[in-house]
């Protein structure tokens, strides 16, 4: 068998271990779902009271979201997590909590759960891959 043959031989092999664009998005979408999760779990934690009534806005617990989308509503593949700016910019309202302003000092809940989720996003991503690839 020539090179030619050989490098066509690993080309078909190979072919089906990349994902399509409706694949990625499966598979960062399994991601989205873990992270989302875990937004909601420490912003329910850190910045939930009960007591207070929200009315027509929702809770910022509440109010976090993902999507099978890039954050323009473009499908490439990606997947996004974050928090709902309609009817009030709730992902700005967690910023300032996140980061911290001039009068409130940040606790980094969302840096936490990013970092915090990062092993158990990449292990649910890595077995969508393989159920859809088959690959290893």
């Amino acid at each position: 068998m020539g090179f030619n043959e050989q490098l066509e031989k690993y080309q078909k092999a190979i072919a089906n271990l990349v994902p399509t664009p409706s694949q990625k998005a499966e598979i960062t979408k399994q991601g989205a779902d873990i992270l989302e999760k875990r937004y909601y779990e420490a912003t329910k934690s850190k910045h939930y009271n009960d007591h207070h009534e929200a009315g027509k806005v929702k809770h910022l617990a509440d109010a976090v979201m993902s999507q099978n989308t890039d954050i323009d509503g473009d499908k490439t593949g990606t997947s996004t997590v974050g928090y709902m700016v309609d009817p009030i910019n709730h992902a700005r309202i967690a910023r300032f909590l996140n980061n911290g302003t001039r009068y409130i000092k940040g606790d980094h809940f969302i840096d936490k759960a990013i970092e915090d989720s990062k092993e158990d996003i990449l292990q649910a991503q890595f077995k969508e891959y393989k159920k859809l690839t088959g690959g290893n």
